[in-house]
């Protein structure tokens, strides 16, 4: 750290000294929480992160089974006689966690209509967790047809999906007829599993395209500011031990909470 601080100090000696490598390396370290606590969106240098499992976080229902997100941008950035840490608040919109059955009924607008998934859904990498097995597996597809018109095999019998989920799994349908089941496996090899058994995973990055978000969007800089101040340290990991290892041992350095007004 002593060439860097040279550096930011206008020091002679180091005039050539070129700190980007240095940044980058600070980069990666400082963002390493949130990398790994949160979901990150974006490439190269500007990757955002959102945390969907924060109840903490401000969110916004933007309807058909999808929400709008805060998250957070930040790096770093050189300036004299010291390093700032650049923070910005920014949105983005997610699938909405819950279970798959209530998203297909929402787009039923009568009983007789063909239940299917929102536009943008099949495109935003959802995982969802099977409730009969206890593990997760991606949403690859839609149907044709509802349980009741599916057999799977038992103890080589050919069963109702009704009978084979409640037999082998103690899961009792009720939606064996009006729901089409879903893919969770592949185009070759398809998976066929009823929606209510799939419960959506928070995370999905919603790919679709909607205009509900610009008012969760554009709010006073004042708003922004407030919500930064009491979340960005907590929820990014801004802390002397940042991710569970203090600062000081690696990089000689401290994370001050505490901005810089700027006057215009």
């Amino acid at each position: 750290m002593a060439r860097i601080d040279e550096y930011l100090a206008g020091a002679v000696s180091p005039r050539d000294y070129d700190i980007t490598p240095a940044i980058s390396a600070l980069n990666l370290f400082l963002q390493r929480y949130a990398r790994s606590a949160g979901v990150p969106v974006g490439s190269g240098t500007f990757i955002r992160y959102f945390f969907p499992r924060d109840e903490g976080l401000e969110k916004c229902d933007l309807g058909d089974g999808i929400e709008g997100l805060r998250g957070f941008f930040l790096s770093i950035r050189p300036s004299f006689t010291r390093l700032l840490i650049d923070v910005d608040v920014c949105v983005s919109a997610f699938v909405k966690p819950g279970n798959l059955a209530e998203v297909l009924l929402r787009s039923k607008k009568k009983l007789e209509d063909v239940a299917t998934l929102p536009k943008g859904f099949l495109d935003s990498n959802i995982h969802v967790k099977l409730t009969h097995l206890g593990y997760s597996k991606p949403l690859f597809g839609i149907g044709p047809k509802p349980p009741n018109k599916m057999t799977y095999i038992l103890d080589g019998v050919r069963r109702s999906a009704k009978n084979y989920f409640k037999q082998k799994y103690g899961k009792e349908l009720l939606h064996d007829g009006d729901l089409p089941v879903v893919n969770v496996g592949s185009t070759r090899k398809p998976i066929w599993v009823p929606p209510e058994l799939c419960e959506i995973l928070p995370g999905a990055v919603y790919r679709g395209a909607f205009n509900s978000q610009a008012m969760f969007a554009t709010n006073l800089p004042k708003h922004e500011v407030q919500f930064m101040v009491g979340q960005v340290f907590r929820t990014l990991g801004l802390t002397r031990h940042l991710g569970g290892q203090p600062l000081e041992s690696v990089f000689d350095i401290q994370v001050r909470a505490k901005g810089i007004p700027l006057s215009l």
